[in-house]
């Protein structure tokens, strides 16, 4: 018997791989699943997010984990398999609060939690008597097996669950939806296994309240001390109070934490669900006692719920920048299904549709209902503002200081550049490599477009990975180093660096150099020309010689990708996936060698090269 497990990405957007939310990150609950599964089945995983999905694959049942943001690629997938005769199953939040939804699509689920009803399920597929539905009623905590993730290049970081659940009721949580306001205590021995086990000295806590239980937190923080382990963590601004756990979360390693301030208004905390805060302490100097532990603060706000001016955004940001917050998030309202907020809007008929996460017009992070004082545009564009503001250059610098002088800490310090440097700003996706050797492999793995590559790294300095990146791809490379001497530059420059930038250097100068030299090497591609050949991107039209040549919408798709990854090896697989964007009348692949065919009799482009048994690239 072998099942097949699926994480599905959050959505598509045309000519883009998945959206990389959480790309990186290990998926938890596949690796407890697979511990529980008896040796004698066999076992395989497929990660949307990073990969494409084996629809061949042979297989007795098809597991999807489902949350809200991934429901609809889900049932995509899940579709693929059941017209080949194959049961599909699926887990997670969405079917526990969606039940009946769910079952329109897949052949059984699970609600609540899997640990408790996964031996039935098995037993029962062996017997070929699946149940439409499997209630796990009771929480267990099962040891993950992580080797499903054998030979995937995941994050680091650990994820580890030190317990399930949250006792305050947020209005717009869907874990409250999820758990009751129950927390549920992993016993710590497992806890300090699981760290040991992962091999791992960074480790996330993925705990929705990591200090829901005090005295349990601090237990937790005095076992895990010896491990000598970093951390980072989810929890309420109610650790302030606590100076004792405050103690042993930095003694133990905690670098950040993960706050909901959500809100300064104490109205609008009232209206969430948070009105508790308000009776915790002046919120001003409970941050100002955290931050004294050298522990950094992931800070979040919502809006949405009340009358969100821009005085409002402006009060949020001052204080998020007052503060110096590691990092700070300024999202809309979402509502969750079965959460309160859901239900309110709902009833007020101020859901853009009810069921947004299915609408086809609803792409991944856009408001899905009506704001009570302005529109839903309006209150997106705020909380770009406000990102904007908090992500500007003067900001990360001041802030990455106050980070450093607070923590003393050299690779927390490193790391909060890397993710805020540009990072929100300018909407680039940040890769980090700690070495060489890791950088070698995230170039080719990856295919970034552009590198900033250090000179002195471990285990291969940067003159030894520009040379091999360069020897195999085009992709734009800018040196930072220390090093200002001549002779380091030409270096630099002759192993295939297309910039030298020394340190210190001006961030905002940075970034105009690696916006300039990616105009540079990409150019505008809405307009393109070859020779006699000229493609317009936007209306879709081709001219050869002056004259209008009959060229096929997905034929200059086809052409767009291929410009977009020039002087690089595409499979046909690859162009398949971005010209159909994982539709339903996804054709034979061959067909990509007709509309190459096409290309170059239309066009004479020439320029479009064959690699044998492996796909096209554009020459340039």
């Amino acid at each position: 018997m072998k099942i097949t497990f699926i994480l599905p990405a959050i959505g598509k957007k045309k000519g883009q791989k998945y959206i990389k939310t959480w790309k990186n990150m290990e998926p938890l609950m596949i690796a407890v699943l697979k511990s529980l599964t008896p040796e004698d089945v066999e076992t395989n995983f497929m990660d949307d997010r990073n990969e494409f999905i084996n629809y061949e694959e042979n297989t007795d049942l098809v597991v999807i984990s489902v949350e809200t943001y991934t429901a609809k690629r889900a049932y995509e997938i899940a579709k693929k398999f059941q017209k080949r005769g194959i049961k599909v199953l699926a887990g997670g939040y969405h079917p526990t609060v969606e039940p009946d939804e769910c079952l329109e699509h897949f052949d059984s689920i699970i609600l609540g939690n899997a640990e408790s009803v996964w031996t039935k399920m098995l037993n029962d597929l062996r017997k070929n008597k699946l149940e439409k539905r499997y209630y796990g009623i009771t929480t267990s905590f099962a040891m993950p097996d992580r080797s499903i993730y054998k030979d995937r290049k995941y994050s680091p970081l650990a994820l580890i669950e030190t317990g399930r659940g949250c006792n305050f009721a947020c209005d717009f949580c869907a874990i409250h939806s999820y758990y009751e306001k129950k927390y549920f205590r992993r016993p710590i021995e497992e806890i300090v296994q699981d760290i040991k086990n992962s091999g791992k000295k960074y480790v996330f806590f993925i705990d929705d309240n990591f200090v829901a239980d005090h005295k349990h937190a601090i237990e937790i923080c005095k076992a895990i001390a010896p491990l000598n382990i970093k951390w980072v963590t989810q929890g309420a601004i109610t650790i302030a109070k606590n100076d004792e756990l405050l103690y042993w979360m930095k003694k133990s390693g905690c670098k950040m934490i993960l706050i909901g301030y959500e809100s300064m208004n104490p109205n609008i905390l009232k209206d969430m669900g948070k009105g508790w805060r308000s009776g915790v302490g002046e919120i001003n100097e409970l941050t100002e006692k955290i931050h004294s532990y050298g522990i950094g603060i992931y800070a979040t706000f919502v809006f949405g719920y009340g009358n969100d001016t821009k005085e409002t955004f402006d009060e949020t940001v001052k204080f998020a920048k007052k503060h110096g917050f590691y990092f700070a998030a300024f999202n809309h309202l979402v509502p969750f299904p079965k959460t309160g907020v859901y239900r309110k809007l709902r009833e007020e008929k101020r859901l853009l549709s009810e069921k947004w996460w299915l609408d086809e017009n609803y792409p991944y992070g856009r408001i899905s209902f009506l704001p009570s004082d302005q529109t839903p545009d309006e209150l997106s564009k705020k909380c770009a503002n406000a990102r904007k503001s908090f992500f500007g250059w003067r900001s990360i610098l001041k802030r990455g200081f106050m980070q450093l002088k607070r923590s003393h800490d050299l690779g927390m310090f490193a790391i909060f550049f890397a993710q805020n440097f540009n990072l929100k700003k300018e909407g680039y996706d940040v890769i980090i490599a700690n070495d060489g050797e890791r950088a070698v492999e995230l170039a080719f793995s990856e295919n970034p477009d552009l590198i900033l590559l250090d000179l002195m790294l471990p285990k291969k300095d940067g003159m030894e990975v520009c040379r091999e990146v360069r020897a195999k791809k085009n992709i734009p490379i800018i040196m930072l180093t220390a090093k200002n001497s001549e002779i380091d530059k030409v270096l630099g420059l002759e192993f295939g660096a297309d910039d030298y930038v020394t340190k210190p250097f001006s961030l905002p100068l940075l970034a105009k150099r690696v916006n300039a030299l990616l105009k540079r090497h990409y150019g505008n591609h809405e307009i393109w020309k070859y020779r006699e050949a000229v493609v317009d991107f936007t209306s879709y039209k081709a001219v050869y010689a002056n004259v209008e040549v009959d060229v096929k919408p997905k034929e200059i798709d086809v052409l767009k990708f291929l410009l977009k990854h020039s002087n690089q090896v595409m499979s046909r697989e690859q162009i398949l996936d971005y010209v159909w964007n994982n539709s339903d009348d996804v054709p034979y692949d061959r067909v990509i060698d007709v509309y190459i065919k096409n290309l170059r009799k239309k066009l004479e482009l020439d320029c479009i090269v064959t690699v044998k048994n492996v796909g096209y690239k554009l020459q340039l």
